[in-house]
Order: C-alpha cells, then sequence, then structure tokens
C-alpha cells in the first residue's frame, strides 16, 4: 500500500477506521451512507426545484406567449389604424386643397363683383344726374305750359276775325286753294 507523500499513515487508517462500518459499536448507519443520505436527498430537492421552475417557467412562458399574441394584435389594429387615419389626412389634405382653390375662386369673384358695383354707381350717379336735369326741364316746361294754358284760358274770348286768322278758311276765299282740299 502507498501513501501519500507527506501524510502520515496513521491519519489514513483513522479516516478508514471511521469511513468502515463499525460493527462492534452497533452503529446503524455509517457516516458514508450518511453522506449519501444526505447527497440522495440533495439530488431529491434538486429534482423538486427543478420541477417547481419548470412549472413557474412554463406560467411564465404562457404569459409572454399570451402577452406577444395580445401586443402583436394590438400592433397590427395600431397599424391599421395608423394607415386609416393616415387615408383620412390625405383625404382631408385633398379637400383643403380643393377647398383652397374655390376660396380663391370666389374671393377673385367677390372682387370683380365689387369693381362691378362700384362702377354701376358711378354709372347710376351719372344717370341720375341726367335724369334730374331731365325732370327739372320737363318739370319746368310743364309748368310753362301750364302756365300758358291757364293764360289762354284767361284771356280766351270770341274774337271777330279770328276764324278768318285761320289760313284754311283765308285761302280758299282768296282763290289760291281748290275747294277740295
Amino acid at each position: 500500500m502507498k501513501f501519500a507523500r507527506g501524510c502520515p499513515a496513521g491519519l489514513l487508517l483513522s479516516a478508514a477506521a471511521v469511513l468502515l462500518p463499525c460493527r462492534s459499536l452497533g452503529a446503524a448507519v455509517t457516516p458514508l451512507q450518511k453522506a449519501v443520505q444526505m447527497l440522495e436527498g440533495m439530488l431529491q430537492a434538486g429534482k423538486e426545484e427543478k420541477h417547481q421552475e419548470q412549472l413557474q417557467y412554463a406560467v411564465f412562458e404562457r404569459f409572454c406567449i399570451d402577452t406577444s399574441a395580445d401586443k402583436q394584435r394590438t400592433i397590427s389594429e395600431a397599424d391599421s389604424q395608423l394607415e386609416m387615419l393616415r387615408a383620412e389626412i390625405q383625404k382631408h389634405g385633398t379637400e383643403a386643397d380643393r377647398l383652397s382653390a374655390e376660396i380663391v375662386g370666389h374671393e377673385a369673384k367677390t372682387t370683380s363683383l365689387e369693381n362691378d358695383t362700384e362702377a354701376a354707381a358711378v354709372v347710376r350717379a351719372a344717370e341720375r344726374a341726367d335724369y334730374e336735369a331731365m325732370h327739372l326741364n320737363y318739370s319746368e316746361s310743364i309748368h310753362a305750359l301750364t302756365e300758358a294754358i291757364t293764360h289762354l284760358k284767361r284771356t280766351a274770348y270770341d274774337k271777330k276775325g279770328d276764324d278768318a286768322a285761320l289760313v284754311q278758311r283765308v285761302l280758299p276765299a282768296l282763290g289760291r286753294l281748290p275747294a277740295s282740299s
């Protein structure tokens, strides 16, 4: 039997004596068996912990799968909504451009109508001045005629020779007009 260098032989023998079953002392379990039992207990505890960790991992994995699927669905819905909003923004942008062009057209028409209104006001003022002058002229003429008629009615009486003053009556008498006229 070889011994390790520097290791006293007595020490090795005492270790062997401890490790070998002592039947003479009546011990039922040896320290080696206790160590094996302890290791077997640790193995069982390790297996139980491993099983518990696998169960916990399965729960976490299921949570992650469910959450991931939910998040993917949420992202997909958000992408769809984003596309709808982009399309709506584009539609409203096009509508805004169309309405802006319409506004420009309406502003041009409004400016044109305002200019036409101003021109019509100038023409109307000129026509009104012409009307006022014509009305004044007609009014003065009517007034003068009314005055003349009134004067004639006041001075109207039978005068001798009034009939002779008419050319149609005087000329036949003078023999210059034919009697058939």
